[in-house]
């Protein structure tokens, strides 16, 4: 019986002990993780203007870089050896442009992560506002999914099943590139044998792959696989830099079907005439719903790039307008700002309230939550509508992101980008 018990003891003590470390390892990762949350990926400085931060973590900081001089602990500069506590506020500064890297340690001890801490020179851009039509065309032919096909002996096939994927890219058809749904079709119409050969782009590597294509009762061969090659629709101009390069949205253009960024190989920026304005609602919506005045007269630049921040690309004619300084991240405060946006045919000033600055979001694209309080907007659109996106917001006088989404449940609120995230492309 003793022995009975002094084995159900050590049985319980092991458990007991396995349980503290168990507790152990998941008080860690949640810390770890909560860390994360709180440290930014990159630090954007001005060059010969010392900036304050203040992250109050039991973090130790590296940067290893004389280029850029740190002052902690109550204005005492460190000179050798930059390492310093978080714990306490500091102030970074740098007299040469650059990209920096800072190596975090909790306690000094476990890595971390690291932080691109990124010197730039002050800059003006001219805040736009403008509502323009968007015309994309892909890079490749965008897979949305794969189809049955009624073969000529009336049975049913799925050829591209667990061959092709919806977001790959078709980038050739038996060798020869093709850049458009009519060169897919017409290349199709050339087979003359059931096998296909298809040169995909999938996650960014190129893959080969064969299918065997499907003769329908037309004498047609058939590949059951459904694409898009381009978009178009309505959103904001944000910035047109001195040099003629302009930013637009705030956030990149996804296939609606996919949900994908779309790739692209071509696009164009046009001024947009307005129909109405549906209102937002909780839990729908409201949109700005016009007309893009697709000709060379009323092109306006053409787009070179579709990021996560937006879309880029060359101004045709920059216009003679005020430029106004950009702000970094740790300069924006909570409160009064406006935007800047074409409701009624002509861009406007519309106050706004900055409810919340999340300076290290790992979501870049929701940098700040923003309210709209002018009671001239909230008569017209009920808050943020689509084709809102890329709404310049103006703080101080200086321009400091773009309005990205909108709560669906609430649409007088929603998000914005900081600008320094835009121009980072």
């Amino acid at each position: 019986m003793w022995r009975i018990l002094e084995q159900q003891r050590r049985k319980y003590r092991k458990f007991l002990i396995a349980m503290l470390i168990l507790d152990i390892i998941m008080i860690f990762g949640v810390s770890y993780y909560y860390l994360q949350r709180k440290l930014p990926d990159e630090i954007y400085l001005f060059k010969n203007r010392e900036d304050q931060f203040d992250f109050s973590l039991p973090i130790e900081a590296n940067i290893g870089m004389d280029s850029v001089e740190v002052t902690s602990n109550r204005s005492q500069k460190i000179k050798e050896n930059i390492v310093f506590s978080m714990e306490e506020p500091f102030s970074l500064y740098s007299q040469k442009k650059g990209s920096y890297t800072m190596c975090l340690k909790l306690f000094g001890i476990l890595p971390i992560q690291d932080v691109n801490v990124n010197v730039i020179e002050k800059q003006e851009i001219i805040p736009s506002g403008q509502t323009i039509g968007i015309e994309i065309n892909t890079s490749g032919i965008l897979v949305l999914g794969i189809g049955s096909i009624t073969g000529k002996d009336g049975q049913e096939y799925e050829p591209a099943n667990h061959i092709v994927a919806t977001g790959d890219y078709i980038r050739k058809i038996n060798g020869v590139a093709i850049d458009s749904k009519e060169e897919l079709i017409r290349e199709l119409r050339k087979i003359t044998q059931e096998k296909v050969y298809l040169t995909l782009e999938r996650k960014k590597e190129e893959i080969e792959v064969v299918i065997k294509a499907i003769e329908n009762v037309d004498g047609d061969y058939k590949l059951g696989i459904w694409v898009r090659d381009d978009t178009q629709g309505l959103g904001t101009l944000t910035y047109i830099s001195e040099n003629g390069i302009f930013g637009a949205l705030g956030h990149g253009i996804n296939d609606v079907d996919t949900g994908i960024l779309m790739e692209i190989s071509s696009g164009n920026i046009y001024d947009a005439g307005v129909y109405k304005i549906v209102k937002g609602e909780k839990g729908n919506p409201g949109e700005i719903t016009g007309y893009i005045k697709k000709t060379e007269a009323h092109k306006l630049g053409t787009i070179t790039k579709n990021t996560s921040h937006g879309i880029i690309g060359e101004y045709l004619v920059v216009p003679n307008q005020q430029a106004l300084p950009i702000a970094l991240k740790q300069e924006i405060k909570k409160g009064e700002a406006s935007i800047l946006c074409e409701i009624d045919g002509e861009v406007k000033a519309y106050d706004i309230k900055i409810e919340k600055i999340d300076v290290n979001s790992r979501s870049e694209s929701k940098g700040m939550l923003i309210s709209i309080v002018d009671p001239k907007l909230l008569q017209k659109t009920n808050g943020i509508v689509q084709g809102m996106s890329g709404s310049p917001i103006i703080q101080d006088g200086k321009l400091i992101g773009a309005v990205t989404h909108v709560l669906v449940n609430d649409p007088t609120r929603g998000y914005g980008i900081f600008i320094e995230n835009m121009l980072e492309h």
